[in-house]
């Protein structure tokens, strides 16, 4: 995963994508909301929820505390 700002990569992440059961959903989005988990919640400290939707998950078990700090709602968020 690749973060960006003015064309310029800021940031470099591995990211875990989809089998063809729980498929990754390509497509364009955005950042709707940055909650802060407490560290009993699945997914702690932060979960960013995204306008993407998946047919087959409703949780996501992960999260990044340096994107939570720099992403606000309505960031695009590009899957491919």
């Amino acid at each position: 995963m690749l973060v960006y700002r003015a064309g310029r990569v800021l940031r470099r992440y591995r990211a875990i994508v989809g089998k063809p059961s729980t498929a990754t959903a390509c497509g364009y989005y955005f950042v709707e909301e940055n909650v802060r988990l407490g560290a009993e919640f699945v997914g702690a400290p932060f979960a960013l929820a995204l306008s993407a939707r998946s047919r087959a998950l409703q949780e996501f078990d992960g999260a990044v505390t340096w994107l939570a700090a720099h992403l606000e709602p309505g960031v695009p968020v590009t899957i491919r």
